[in-house]
């Protein structure tokens, strides 16, 4: 066992691995405008496509099963793979040399905990506002419009929907990869009493 991948290389095949260039491997995908590609779903059956891959943010979401993350959670998902597998695969296919460190006895990042717990919260910000364009949030928008709030103004001030699903976001951060003491931690995500995981704002 060559021990664990080293956090920063994880962040760079994250930043190098082009989520359109993984996608389009499985997939035909096309512009759907706004920065956005969009295709047939490949976890679920569909005829009109609700697949949306955003190259900007390197992630990908389907507003018909609710399933998305970034291009290492669709390698996972896709081709049925460990973290570790999907991260050494996209190594593989843009050319990256990943190294690997043994963590018995290492000290705890707290920065990079740090990081971690700012990025989790900044993918909930946008998993909500990104949920205020699905089709269930109409009556959202409707809210907002009757309160004098355009696309812009939501924009600006980060507004959001949540879907009505009690683990919706959770699984979503799951998919990229995140731990659930991690999502508790960063405080997006409580554990129930049983095994399972809930969203916070549930």
């Amino acid at each position: 066992m060559q021990g664990r991948i080293r956090n920063d290389d994880v962040a760079l095949v994250r930043e190098t691995a082009r989520i359109d260039q993984v996608v389009s491997d499985y997939l035909p995908i096309k512009n759907a405008g706004g920065g956005s590609l969009k295709g047939l779903c490949p976890f679920h059956d569909e005829k009109t496509p609700s697949f949306h891959v955003t190259p900007s943010r390197g992630l990908w979401y389907c507003f018909g099963c609710g399933e998305g993350g970034d291009v290492i959670g669709f390698l996972q998902k896709v081709d049925n793979l460990s973290f570790v597998e999907a991260i050494e695969k996209l190594a593989s296919k843009f050319n990256i040399e990943l190294r690997y460190e043994q963590s018995i006895g290492a000290a705890p990042d707290n920065r990079g905990f740090k990081n971690k717990v700012y990025e989790i919260n900044k993918l909930t910000k946008e998993f909500y506002q990104k949920n205020l364009l699905s089709p269930q949030a109409e009556i959202g928008r409707a809210f907002l419009k009757s309160r004098g709030f355009d696309k812009t103004a939501a924009e600006r001030f980060s507004i959001g929907y949540a879907p009505n699903s009690w683990d919706e976001l959770t699984k979503y951060l799951r998919n990229l990869s995140f731990e659930d003491k991690e999502l508790i931690e960063a405080g997006v995500s409580v554990a129930g009493q049983k095994v399972f995981m809930t969203d916070l704002n549930v």
